[in-house]
């Protein structure tokens, strides 16, 4: 597999299967400044990230830990309040710029 860059700032990984052309499965990914909304666990802003992790800030102002970042179906996603049965999941596609 290869990752490569698609349309700016959409990566994706090359999946080569054995008997069908290749396809590019793009990733939709936590931007830093950005709020992502749950209905369950709230708004939270990305902070910071790295390649695996993204440090996040809820709606009250307080700094949660760093968070793993899982790719579920082409999409970032995270358990901002940890990993326990029935943990909301944060996606990456509810995204709102601060600004507006």
């Amino acid at each position: 597999m290869t990752t490569v860059t698609v349309q700016g700032d959409t990566t994706g990984t090359w999946v080569d299967y054995s008997k069908s052309p290749r396809v590019c499965v793009p990733t939709i990914q936590f931007k830093t400044g950005y709020s992502y909304t749950n209905g369950r666990a709230g708004r939270f802003t990305v902070k910071s990230r790295t390649e695996k992790l993204v440090v996040l800030i809820d709606q009250n102002g307080d700094t949660l830990t760093r968070r793993k970042i899982r790719v579920i179906d082409g999409v970032e996603t995270c358990l901002p309040w940890g990993n326990y049965s029935q943990a909301p999941v944060l996606f990456a596609t509810f995204a709102k710029a601060n600004d507006e």
